[in-house]
């Protein structure tokens, strides 16, 4: 597969790729880096393609010269600073987003447990606690793999995804 004018040997990544085998073989002998691109690829990912991978380079006369955003991606310090900076503040801004949002629930929360009343014994029975307990494991377990399937890569991620679509909460 062509990369940025670089020719890579793919196969270590089949049966492991987190898109899949199909997305290495439809693109084989191909130029994909435009494909490439449009997903965002960690820099772990794009160290080890470069150490492990790399067969050599496209020959000068018949290389292709891609704009600013797929070259900013492809070079180490080579303009990429615009798009790492600008994934780094949309980062930023997510988790702010997500803090204030637990703040807000949390403020709720301790609202509502002030001024909470004595419930009749009937109304919040033993197997309604219990089944609320249930919910709330299977809830905490979806949000957690989905969380840890962000901070890793390759085949763990996959597994952890599966882990997340299956409990129904995707």
């Amino acid at each position: 597969m062509i990369l940025h004018n670089k020719v890579y040997d793919l196969t270590p990544l089949l049966g492991g790729h987190p898109g899949g085998d199909e997305m290495l073989l439809t693109r084989a002998g191909m130029d994909a880096t435009g494909e490439f691109e449009m997903f965002e690829h960690s820099e772990k990912a794009r160290v080890r393609r470069d150490k492990d991978m790399l067969v050599g380079e496209i020959v000068p006369a018949e290389r292709e010269e891609y704009g600013a955003e797929a070259a900013a991606g492809g070079a180490v310090g080579g303009g990429g600073d615009v798009k790492a900076a600008s994934t780094d503040m949309s980062r930023y801004l997510r988790f702010k987003v997500a803090d204030a949002g637990l703040a807000i629930l949390g403020l709720y929360a301790f609202k509502a447990w002030e001024k909470r009343k004595p419930l009749p014994m009937l109304m919040y029975s033993r197997g309604l606690r219990h089944l609320h307990l249930i919910m709330a494991v299977g809830i905490f377990g979806a949000v957690g793999s989905a969380q840890a399937a962000a901070y890793t890569d390759g085949l763990t991620k996959k597994r952890l995804l599966q882990v997340h679509k299956q409990s129904g909460f995707a």
